[in-house]
């Protein structure tokens, strides 16, 4: 397993480079930006066929900072000081420990002076340079496309958050016994969390700039399929624990290899399982049994549905089918996974279920509903 960067590049090229960066995270924030490209791509063609038309706004002359905003700057600048030239110093560290020395309150004074003073001067040069819209016009267009990074800045905040909500709600126990504790551990996460709390955000943002609800679903729901199946790849690599349960040689294919059957995960990134003899790396274990690597499995399944709803995007005009199509597939394959998955039950009417398989459920039957009305109600929705 390659739980950082450097693990990877030292497998894949022989190069050894001291890097703080892990595996899992590395690749979330490929598939996010890969996500917004492909939005932004979806959201130029709808506009281009004319499923909406650009936002004219009244520009404002001129715009003068408040107090406030000053100091947000300053604050900002001496605590990205104050962090980032400790770790600098502490670069060793830093890339045996990244979570552990970001989220310590040590750092560097003399950084907190360079940030102010960096913070400064841009608010000596946002004083002079106050007139943020042209002279020569009173109104400007705001193209959707054109605000697909706001939207990355909005999914990176809601995703977390939703993520972390989730998590504490399926672990609520251990969230209890250590509340400060738990939040301060950046890999308790989940994913429905994060897409539910990103969606309706994006979507109610969308909406305030003529992009109706169906048809920013239907645009966003391929960058989602292929930011779940990047981010899986991620879990797997990394060995993050989000693995099934013990792997079964009854009923292997023979066209398989065995490791995508069952695998061990040696060098997971949570050191579960037993210790390799001569390991000398922070992280040093390996499964006593191999178990079913469901993330890769996942990771396949959404690269699959990626390429199809990529290919029916532009056949497909009734706005809504495409999301539907994302939810259900979607939703179905979990269902499926979280049968051989280990994760937390719930008691739910009876049955004992994960919180992703009730979720699942959930967004099954939603997304059945949105087909339905869809297709019934496809002729109002051409002028959508």
């Amino acid at each position: 397993m390659y739980p950082t960067i450097s693990s990877l590049l030292e497998d894949l090229f022989q190069i050894t480079v001291p890097l703080p960066i892990y595996t899992y995270g590395f690749l979330v924030s490929i598939a996010m930006l890969f996500a917004t490209l492909l939005l932004r791509a979806e959201l130029k063609r709808k506009e281009k066929d004319g499923k909406y038309l650009p936002v004219v706004e009244i520009s404002k002359e001129k715009y003068e900072p408040t107090k406030f905003d000053f100091f947000l700057w300053w604050l900002t600048g001496i605590l990205l000081g104050y962090k980032i030239v400790f770790l600098a110093l502490n670069y060793t560290n830093f890339t045996s420990d990244p979570q552990g020395l970001i989220l310590s309150f040590r750092g560097s004074w003399i950084g907190a002076i360079i940030g102010a003073t960096i913070v400064y001067g841009l608010t000596v040069y946002v004083r002079r340079q106050n007139n943020r819209y042209s002279e020569n016009s009173n109104y400007e267009e705001t193209h959707p496309y054109s605000l697909s990074w706001t939207m990355l800045l909005i999914s990176i905040g809601f995703t977390f958050l939703g993520a972390k909500t989730f998590y504490h709600i399926e672990h609520w126990e251990n969230f209890v016994k250590a509340p400060f504790n738990e939040l301060l551990k950046v890999n308790r996460l989940t994913f429905y969390g994060g897409l539910i709390f990103a969606l309706v955000a994006l979507t109610w943002y969308s909406n305030k700039y003529n992009v109706r609800p169906l048809h920013f679903l239907d645009s966003i729901a391929p960058a989602l399929a292929l930011a779940y199946s990047i981010g899986r790849m991620g879990c797997h690599l990394s060995g993050d624990g989000d693995w099934g349960i013990v792997a079964s040689y009854e009923n292997i294919p023979n066209i398989l290899p065995e490791w995508f059957w069952a695998y061990d995960y040696p060098n997971n990134v949570i050191n579960a399982g037993i210790l390799i003899d001569n390991c000398a790396s922070n992280f040093c274990h390996v499964l006593p049994e191999a178990v079913y690597p469901t993330p890769l499995w996942e990771s396949c399944c959404a690269f699959v549905l990626f390429l199809t709803l990529w290919i029916l995007r532009k056949q497909i005009k009734i706005p809504g089918i495409i999301f539907g199509i994302y939810l259900i597939s979607s939703s179905y394959a979990r269902i499926l996974i979280e049968q051989i998955r280990i994760n937390p039950k719930f008691d739910f009417f009876g049955n004992s279920m994960s919180q992703a398989e009730i979720i699942s459920f959930f967004l099954l039957g939603i997304g059945f509903l949105l087909l339905i009305y869809s297709i019934f109600k496809r002729k109002k929705l051409r002028n959508y």
